[in-house]
């Protein structure tokens, strides 16, 4: 397979805009075919590709143009529940860390201004 061909393969995986089992299932579909026809037409180039398959976003936009619309607004929905959740305990793991660092810095400084550094003795004669 040339890079040609991988790119195309790869344009079309990236223009999902969710990727459940169904279009996992879909896109192992359209790959699979892809490399029938490339098995068949091993020097064929993108421009083939589009011919035969079509534009990697027509194929996932008319993908999702037959699929119910509830169905894909509760992926979007559910995908966008993710992403956030994950960018807030990310967040919130920055947040700590940065926290935690300072803390730790501020008991060093004190612990080594608190640190006896030299002290002075001073001896005196006994008188008797």
């Amino acid at each position: 397979m040339t890079t040609e061909q991988k790119q195309y393969i790869k344009e079309l995986r990236h223009f999902f805009p969710v990727y459940g089992s169904a279009e996992r299932r879909f896109y192992t579909d359209i790959k699979g075919s892809i490399t029938d026809y490339l098995e068949s037409n091993p020097q064929a180039l993108r421009d083939d590709l589009i011919r035969e398959f079509g534009v990697p976003s027509q194929i996932v936009f008319d993908y999702f143009s037959n699929i119910e619309s509830d169905q894909l607004l509760k992926k979007l929905k559910r995908s966008r529940y993710i992403r956030t959740a994950c960018f807030a305990i990310v967040s919130a793991f920055c947040v700590f860390a940065v926290v935690g660092l300072i803390t730790w810095r501020i008991a060093y400084m004190n612990y080594t201004n608190s640190k006896i550094n030299s002290t002075e003795t001073t001896i005196e004669p006994i008188e008797k």
